[in-house]
């Protein structure tokens, strides 16, 4: 079968890029001839630190020094996330026709929507495309896989546009309990609830695409941040001078001031800002410990069976839920956990993680066997 994966793999952001990879991968382990389209629209540039515009603030002389320092940053970073598409994933290329992709003539047996928040209003500006509304995708088999909404019920003024998008898919498939009931009251469908695809893969799989150019023979905690909380690096510093460790950050936020390290170096011995994603494999791989308040940082301290600390409560407002759910499933909390952060203890059963993981696994995986087709096979075949 020939699939057309839509997705914001250009969205320059480790979780957004490796979740691609592994709904890639996966798929093409299961025998598929797979693409993922790449779609790269102009609002993604700014949003998700592809590009950076100047924008002229005050004092305008600073800020365009700020921007002047960052440009070799940013440019750095991108590379090495241009690189990893280029040598990971299949790209094909589309055009835009009025709103709409189109692959030229490329004819698809099946194109799959996700995962991330692709249902999104707000962070993919309501498009279409993330919908699969696009002629050669409404003449085809659609179906998602662990699609987000973002959110807990759809706008009454966008409920109908909604519902006319999402209508005919052939199978749907959505990462959170919310999206579920969303597509059950919206659409009178009972969807499929499916793990992240960077938990299709196992250990051995990301380990085949580290990378040893940033192994190192000293030991180190890693912070690995989205959100910006002060709490996680000062914990981590704490920690790692109990310890006698390098504290190594890397920072998933490009925020100006954190690219001109001024958010990080009063904590760090160590800051990384250009970071493929492969070398971020790498580092949660090798590292002692790791602090993090991000759901991929949590997802890749499981796989590496690395004693961690999630902060759950991202501001006075926010809590990581993902976290927390994915925390329920892996059997390491249970029932309502309030505290502000996880933390691991040297008591953790590794092997009841894997098990709950491989659980999700096989889930996954069925769902993906069902809407291509196939009979049941092993999961953890390579």
């Amino acid at each position: 079968m020939r699939i057309a994966i839509i997705t914001f793999h250009r969205a320059y952001n480790y979780g957004a890029v490796l979740q691609c990879y592994a709904l890639y991968r996966t798929l093409k382990k299961l025998g598929h001839e797979c693409y993922v389209l790449d779609y790269w629209p102009k609002y993604f540039y700014n949003e998700y630190y592809v590009h950076r515009d100047f924008l002229l603030t005050h004092p305008p002389v600073k800020t365009f020094l700020n921007h002047f320092r960052a440009r070799n940053i940013i440019k750095d970073r991108n590379q090495g996330f241009e690189n990893f598409l280029k040598d990971y994933l299949e790209l094909m290329p589309i055009s835009i026709v009025g709103e709409c992709v189109n692959v030229d003539g490329v004819q698809f047996d099946l194109y799959i929507t996700g995962s991330d928040q692709v249902w999104n209003d707000r962070c993919a500006r309501f498009d279409r495309n993330f919908f699969l509304d696009f002629p050669c995708a409404r003449l085809k088999k659609r179906a998602s896989y662990a699609a987000s909404f973002g959110m807990k019920q759809i706008p009454a003024e966008k409920r109908n546009e909604y519902k006319r998008r999402l209508s005919d898919f052939a199978a749907y498939s959505v990462r959170e309990n919310e999206g579920k009931e969303i597509l059950s009251d919206l659409l009178g469908v009972n969807a499929s609830v499916n793990c992240d695809p960077t938990l299709l893969l196992d250990y051995s799989e990301w380990n085949d695409i580290t990378t040893d150019t940033v192994a190192d023979s000293e030991p180190y905690i890693l912070v690995y941040y989205v959100t910006k909380t002060e709490e996680v690096q000062k914990k981590a510093n704490a920690y790692a001078k109990e310890k006698g460790c390098k504290l190594v950050i890397l920072p998933c936020n490009m925020d100006i001031d954190v690219l001109l390290g001024k958010y990080d170096k009063p904590f760090t011995s160590e800051l990384n800002l250009t970071a493929s994603p492969t070398e971020f494999l790498t580092l949660f791989k090798n590292a002692s410990y790791i602090f993090t308040n991000s759901f991929h940082g949590t997802v890749f301290s499981l796989l590496n069976h690395k004693q961690f600390c999630s902060r759950i409560q991202l501001s006075a407002k926010k809590r990581n839920d993902r976290v927390l759910n994915l925390l329920n499933q892996v059997g390491l909390i249970s029932g309502d956990f309030n505290e502000d952060e996880f933390i691991t203890d040297e008591c953790v059963s590794w092997n009841q993680v894997d098990e709950k993981i491989r659980s999700m696994r096989k889930e996954g995986w069925e769902y993906l066997l069902s809407i291509t087709d196939q009979e049941g096979i092993n999961c953890n075949e390579s």
